[in-house]
C-alpha cells in the first residue's frame, strides 16, 4: 500500500497490514536460490513464493510474470500480485488482480485491500461496496475503530481549503521516494532513497529501490533549496535510517533506524528510535537506542513537542487498537516514561502514523483507518484543557483538499504561524514516488476561508455514536453588542459626551442598528443523521437540536469551531426511559395483526396517541417512569385487548425491556332461530317395581348444553346407567342431529379467608404480615427460556390476589429469578419480564397498578448448587426459576375486606 513507509523494514509486516505469519527476516543483495534438477517454470514459481514470503514484493512479481497464463491466474499467485503492487502503490495494477479473484475470496482482508485501492483510483462507488462488503465480514474490533465512506457524496464534502497554496517543492525530489522534511537550522532534513552519490548501495527486494538516507538541502529563499547532500557521520548506515526530528540547539536527533542488535522471535528485524548527537563541526556521533523499543514490535516516526521533553511516536506494541498506534512518552527525572497511547480519539484499526506536534499543541497525522479521500490522508487531533493542563485527546478532523488526495498524504509540517509548512505526497503530477510539497495561506488566516462555506452539521447518538436522522436541527446567529444583526451598513452622525460632566460634545460616527431579531433557520436531519448549512465566518450560532427520545441539546457556538471541520457531529444523550416491544396477536390463530390500531394513553399527561407498528405488527415505545400508561390495541371486528403499565424509576435505571403480547379475539355473531321441538325420548325399561314410571317431559333447546352420562350412544338406543329424572331433562348428544359443543370444566373456587391465607404463606394461621418479608411462591414456575406464566403455575398467584384484596394496604414486590443457564445479561432481563408478567397477571384482576412492583435478578440469586459450570437436572433447574413476594408497605395489618375492590 505504501512507497511512504517502505523504507521501513519491518514496520512494513504491520503497518501495511502484511501478516506477520508471513513476515520473515529480509535478507539483501541475495539473488533466489536456483533449483537444480527442476523445470524453470517451477524454479521461478519457487522463487517468486520466496521472495514474497521474504517481504521482496517487487522482485517475485519479476518471477510471477513468467508463469504460463494459467499459473498466474492461481487464486493465490493473483493475490501475491495484487497485494505487491498494492504494497508498492502502483494501485492501478492492484486493482486488475485484485478484480481478477476478488469473488472467489473469502478473506475480509482482501475486501478491505480492494476497496482501498478503488478508491484511490477513483472508482468510488465500487468502493463503498466493498467496504461494505468488508464491514460484514470484519472483526467487530475492525468495525468499532475503522470508519470508512458510505456514499460518494461524503468524498465531495470533504474541506475545500480555498485559501491554501501548494506546490511540488521540486528542488527537492527526485523519481525516487522523498517525503518527511523538516526545519533544521537554515535548511531542512528529510529521508530519501535517492541513494548516496558514489557509493554501492544494497537494494531494497521490495521496492527494487535504494535504502533510505537522513537528507539536508539548505534554503536559499522561500521557494527555493540548494542540492540535497547525505547527512555527515555515524548516521546513513547499510538499511533505513529516515524521519527525524532535533532538540537542543538542533545539537541532538530523534529518528527512526532499522533495529541493528536482534531480530523478533518471527525473524523480524524490526524498527528502533535511536538518539544521535553533532559536534561543532557538524558531524553525526554513534547513535543509541531509546529504551522503550523491543525487538518484538516496531518503534517510529518521532516527533519532540516545543518544550523538548514530549516525544509522540508510532508503534504497533501491545494493547494498541491494531495496526501503528500513536504513542506519548515524557522525559521526566533523566528517564524516559512508558509509553502511553493517546486514545480510540486518535487512534483506530488502521495504521496511524507520521505523527507531528505543532507548536499550539496540536497533533498532526496520517491514517487510513478513518474516512478520508483515498490512501493515507493527514488528520489533525486537538486536546482538551481543564485549567491549563492537557487532559484528553476529544476531537479528530480531517484536514480536507489540497492537503489530502485520492492517494497517500503524510509527513505534515506546520510552522508556528500557521501560515505554511511542507506535506508528502504521491498524487498525480509528481516525479513518480513520494514528493515533498510546500504550502502557504493565501490571506494569513488559517481559520478563514473567506465567505461562507457549506458545512455539515451531524447528530449522533451519545452511547452507541449511531447517526440520528429526523432530528430538528435549529441555528439563530448570535451577535455580540455593537454588532449590526440585520446587515443595515448605514452610518449615522451623532454626539457623543467628552467628559463625565457631558458639558462638552464631539461629531462622532457610530454603526446604525437594528434590532430586530435574526431569522431562525430550522432543518431535519436527513436518513444520513446530517444538515448543511452555509457557515458565515466571524459570528456565533446558537444551535439547538431536538429529537424524540432524547435530552434536548442546546449550545452557543463559534462559527470557526464549525468550518474547521467537515462534519460538526453533536452528540445526544438518550432520555432515561421503560423500553417496552409489544406485538399484535389474533389469539385464536396466533397470527400478527399489522392492520390493527395501537394507542397509548399517558394518564399523568392526560393525552392519548397512536403508535406506529411495523408490517409484522410489532412496536418499540420508550416511555419516562414515574407514570401510568395504558396499551390498547383495537381492530375491526375484533374484541379491543390493553394492558396497565407503570414503570418504576428502577426500571429506567436498569437496560432491561418489557416484552408485551396483545391478543386480538375475533367477535361471536349469535345466530337466532324459532324454538324447536325434540322428539321424546323412548321410556327407560325400569325394573318391576312398585315406583310408578315418571311421566315424559318435552324437551326445551337451550343455550348452553351439559354433557351427562344419561346414555351412551350405540346403534339401537339402549340405557347403561339408572335414569336419573330431573325437573327439566337436558336434550343429549343422542337426540340432536349434530353433536352438541361440549362446555370445558369450570373451576373450583375457593373462598380464601385471613386464616387460610396466612396458613399458606406464613405456615401459621396466627401468624401475622408485616413488612419486609419474603415469601415463596410454590407453584409459579416457568418453562426454560420462556417469562409466560404456565397454566399449572397460576395457582400461587391467584392466592397472591387474594391476598391483595383481602389486605388492601399492602404493596408487595414481585423477584424473579432464572436458572443459571444463558448469560448473566440475558438472564437478567429475562427475570425482569418473568416479573413484570406476574405483575400483569395482578393488575389484569383488579390490583391497582400503584401496589406492585417488579425485579429481576437473574441467576445471582440461585437456591441450590446449580451455579454456572455445575451439571444439574432439569428438576434441579426448575427450583432456580421462582418468582417470590417480598411485602414493601403494610400499614394495615388488622384490616380485612372481603370482596372484589
Amino acid at each position: 500500500m505504501k512507497y511512504v513507509i517502505l523504507f521501513l523494514v519491518s514496520l512494513l509486516a504491520f503497518c501495511l497490514e502484511v501478516p506477520l505469519a508471513e513476515a520473515q527476516q529480509r535478507t539483501t543483495n541475495t539473488s533466489p536460490t536456483a533449483e537444480s534438477n527442476s523445470s524453470k517454470r517451477n524454479n521461478d514459481k519457487k522463487r517468486a513464493d520466496k521472495l514474497y514470503r521474504d517481504l521482496g514484493y517487487m522482485s517475485s512479481v519479476k518471477f510471477y510474470n513468467r508463469l504460463p497464463k494459467e499459473e498466474r491466474e492461481n487464486v493465490e499467485v493473483m493475490a501475491h500480485l495484487a497485494n505487491s503492487f498494492r504494497l508498492n502503490h502502483r494501485t492501478e495494477d492492484a486493482e486488475f488482480w485484485y478484480s481478477k479473484f476478488i469473488d472467489k475470496s473469502k478473506d475480509p482482508q482482501h475486501y478491505l485491500h480492494y476497496a482501498q485501492v478503488l478508491q484511490s483510483n477513483g472508482n468510488c462507488e465500487d468502493a463503498v461496496d466493498w467496504f461494505e462488503k468488508y464491514r460484514e465480514l470484519a472483526e467487530p474490533a475492525d468495525r468499532n475503530y475503522r470508519d470508512f465512506i458510505r456514499d460518494c457524496d461524503e468524498i465531495d464534502f470533504f474541506r475545500q481549503r480555498r485559501n491554501v497554496v501548494l506546490y511540488n517543492q521540486k528542488d527537492l525530489n527526485t523519481a525516487h521516494l522523498d517525503f518527511s522534511p523538516i526545519p533544521y537550522k537554515e535548511g531542512v532534513v528529510f529521508t530519501s532513497t535517492r541513494g548516496r552519490d558514489g557509493l554501492a548501495v544494497d537494494l531494497d527486494h521490495w521496492t527494487n529501490d535504494n535504502f533510505s538516507d537522513l537528507f539536508y538541502a539548505q534554503r536559499i529563499s522561500d521557494s527555493l533549496f540548494s542540492k540535497p547532500t547525505p547527512l555527515h557521520g555515524e548516521i546513513n548506515a547499510r538499511f533505513h535510517d529516515g524521519v527525524a526530528c532535533f532538540t537542543g540547539g538542533d545539537r541532538r536527533m530523534i529518528f527512526t533506524r532499522n533495529n541493528y542488535d536482534g531480530q523478533s522471535k518471527e525473524g523480524l528485524i524490526d524498527l528502533k528510535i535511536y538518539q544521535a548527537f553533532t559536534s561543532d563541526e557538524g558531524y553525526w556521533q554513534e547513535a543509541e537506542e531509546l529504551p522503550f523499543n523491543s525487538d518484538e514490535f516496531t518503534t517510529c516516526h518521532p516527533t519532540l513537542a516545543r518544550n523538548g521533553r514530549t516525544l509522540y511516536f508510532a508503534s504497533n506494541r501491545p494493547g494498541g487498537f491494531g495496526g501503528l498506534d500513536i504513542y506519548t512518552s515524557e522525559f521526566i527525572g533523566g528517564m524516559w516514561s512508558e509509553p502511553v497511547n493517546l486514545g480510540s480519539v486518535v487512534n483506530g484499526s488502521g495504521n496511524e502514523l507520521f505523527p507531528f506536534i505543532a507548536a499550539d499543541g496540536q497533533l498532526y497525522y496520517a491514517s487510513n483507518g478513518f474516512k478520508g479521500l483515498g490512501g493515507l490522508d493527514i488528520y489533525v487531533a486537538s486536546k482538551q484543557k481543564e485549567d491549563g493542563a492537557a487532559s484528553r485527546w476529544t476531537k479528530r478532523e480531517n484536514l480536507g483538499k489540497p492537503f489530502n488526495s485520492a492517494k497517500d498524504d503524510f509527513g505534515f509540517y506546520i510552522d508556528q504561524t500557521k501560515t505554511k509548512g511542507f506535506l508528502s505526497s504521491n498524487r498525480e503530477g509528481g516525479f513518480g514516488g513520494d514528493d515533498i510539497y510546500s504550502w502557504y495561506l493565501r490571506n494569513g488566516d488559517w481559520y478563514d476561508d473567506g465567505g461562507a462555506m457549506e458545512r455539515r452539521i451531524c447528530v449522533s447518538d451519545q452511547n452507541t455514536g449511531a447517526r440520528i436522522s429526523g432530528a430538528s436541527v435549529h441555528l439563530l446567529e448570535v451577535f455580540e453588542e455593537g454588532q449590526n444583526q440585520t446587515g443595515d451598513d448605514d452610518l449615522l452622525l451623532t454626539l457623543e459626551p467628552m467628559d463625565q460632566e457631558r458639558e462638552k460634545f464631539v461629531l462622532g460616527v457610530q454603526q446604525k442598528r437594528n434590532r430586530k431579531a435574526a431569522k431562525e433557520i430550522s432543518r431535519t436531519t436527513n436518513d444520513k443523521g446530517w444538515v448543511a448549512h452555509a457557515v458565515a465566518p466571524n459570528v456565533k450560532y446558537r444551535i439547538r437540536v431536538e429529537q424524540d427520545g432524547y435530552v434536548p441539546f442546546e449550545q452557543i457556538v463559534d462559527a470557526r469551531d464549525i468550518r474547521t471541520t467537515d462534519n460538526y457531529c453533536i452528540e445526544l444523550e438518550k432520555e432515561k426511559c421503560y423500553t417496552i416491544k409489544g406485538v399484535v396477536l389474533n389469539k385464536q390463530s396466533r397470527e400478527e395483526m399489522p392492520q390493527a390500531t395501537v394507542t397509548l394513553l399517558r394518564k399523568c399527561e392526560k393525552r392519548e396517541e397512536v403508535i406506529d407498528i411495523d408490517v409484522n405488527a410489532r412496536f418499540e415505545l420508550c416511555i419516562p417512569c414515574n407514570c401510568e400508561y395504558r396499551i390498547r390495541a383495537t381492530h375491526e371486528g375484533f374484541e379491543e385487548d390493553f394492558d396497565y403499565i407503570e414503570p418504576m424509576q428502577e426500571d429506567c435505571e436498569s437496560e432491561v425491556e418489557l416484552a408485551l403480547r396483545l391478543y386480538l379475539v375475533p367477535r361471536q355473531s349469535v345466530a337466532y332461530a324459532p324454538p324447536v321441538t325434540y322428539p321424546q325420548a323412548p321410556p327407560p325399561a325400569y325394573p318391576a317395581t312398585s315406583t310408578p314410571m315418571p311421566p315424559p317431559t318435552a324437551y326445551q333447546p337451550m343455550t348452553n348444553y351439559q354433557a351427562v352420562t344419561t346414555y351412551q350412544p350405540v346403534t339401537t338406543y339402549q340405557p347403561v346407567t339408572t335414569y336419573q329424572p330431573v325437573t327439566t331433562y337436558q336434550p343429549v348428544t343422542t337426540y340432536q342431529p349434530q353433536p352438541y359443543p361440549v362446555a370445558p370444566a369450570q373451576p373450583t373456587v375457593v373462598d380464601w379467608t385471613p386464616e387460610m391465607l396466612r396458613m399458606h404463606f406464613l405456615g401459621d394461621p396466627n401468624r401475622n404480615f408485616v413488612e419486609g418479608q419474603l415469601i415463596s411462591l410454590k407453584d409459579i414456575y416457568y418453562d426454560f427460556d420462556k417469562f409466560n406464566i404456565r397454566g399449572d403455575a397460576s395457582l400461587d398467584l391467584d392466592r397472591v390476589l387474594y391476598l391483595m384484596k383481602t389486605y388492601q394496604s399492602m404493596k408487595i414486590s414481585l423477584e424473579s429469578h432464572t436458572d443459571s443457564r444463558g448469560s448473566k445479561a440475558y438472564n437478567r432481563n429475562l427475570s425482569h419480564n418473568r416479573a413484570l408478567e406476574a405483575r400483569q397477571y395482578l393488575i389484569k384482576r383488579g390490583i391497582n397498578p400503584s401496589r406492585v412492583t417488579a425485579r429481576g435478578f437473574g441467576e445471582s440469586k440461585t437456591t441450590n448448587r446449580c451455579v454456572d459450570g455445575v451439571s444439574c437436572s432439569e428438576a434441579e433447574h426448575q427450583m432456580n426459576r421462582r418468582t417470590e413476594v417480598r411485602i414493601t408497605s403494610f400499614k394495615e395489618p388488622n384490616l380485612q375486606v372481603t370482596g372484589d375492590r
